[in-house]
């Protein structure tokens, strides 16, 4: 049986999702806003599953 691998994005790809930029989402991380991710390579890369549970958090938080 084969295992799936979850999808690892790069920053460039969920500031994109966010359609913010770069640096708007080293403000959030800096402020804990959301998830530091993972580092590969000294490269941070966030699981798509994490990205999309702190999308619905960060809209949890709008009220």
């Amino acid at each position: 049986m084969a295992t799936e691998v979850e999808e690892l994005l790069t920053k460039k790809q969920v500031a994109g999702i966010l359609k913010i930029s770069t640096r708007s989402l080293d403000r959030l991380i800096e402020r804990e806003d959301w998830p530091k991710g993972v580092k590969l390579g000294g490269v941070p890369r966030w699981r798509r599953s994490v990205v999309n549970s702190a999308i619905d958090q960060l809209g949890d938080n709008d009220g």
